[in-house]
């Protein structure tokens, strides 16, 4: 019996390339006790790699969920069936192409513990396709201690970016 291969967002390019480093770091929000950043970028012939880090004092994370649209509500019902997240995350809202914005979600955890008081989150985040013009733009949001702060990040040379991800296998893939 064979085993049935999961849909996987990456395209077999991707999958042959490391990528390259397009942006990075970078402070996207900041308020006393709060703060949510961008470690990197790495960008694919496709798709973009997002790595992201946020900080709070305990205190400041709200107790319930921030009030979502209608559509978003929908939208992130679907989302929690295959990748639960969990409630009082921080709200990342990624503009690209002029399409309307895209919730990140914080479900591919790297680190996620609370020390002395203090909440500390690492993710990783896919974004399918590339900017056109290289330039997204990033609304960051935590419950009531951090209104929505939004910043517009540049990325570098995306228009060499075959030539700058670095290859992880030879192969030509399949034709």
């Amino acid at each position: 019996m064979s085993e049935q291969p999961r849909e996987v967002e990456e395209s077999s390019d991707t999958w042959r390339r490391l990528g390259a480093i397009v942006h990075g770091p970078a402070v996207l929000a900041r308020a006393p006790g709060i703060a949510v950043g961008l470690r990197c970028v790495f960008a694919y012939p496709d798709s973009l790699s997002v790595w992201l880090v946020a900080r709070a004092e305990a205190a400041l994370i709200p107790q319930d969920p921030p009030p979502r649209s209608d559509a978003e509500a929908v939208v992130q019902a679907q989302r929690e069936a295959l990748w639960p997240g969990r409630p009082h995350d921080p709200l990342v809202h990624v503009t690209m192409n002029h399409a309307p914005a895209q919730r990140l979600s914080w479900a591919e955890r790297r680190d996620d513990c609370t020390i002395d008081g203090v909440r500390y989150i690492s993710c990783s985040a896919r974004l399918l396709g590339l900017p056109a013009g290289g330039q997204l733009d990033v609304e960051v949001s935590w419950g009531p201690a951090l209104a929505p702060v939004l910043t517009r990040v540049q990325l570098s040379q995306l228009q060499r970016l075959t030539d700058r991800a670095l290859p992880f296998v030879e192969d030509p893939g399949p034709s």
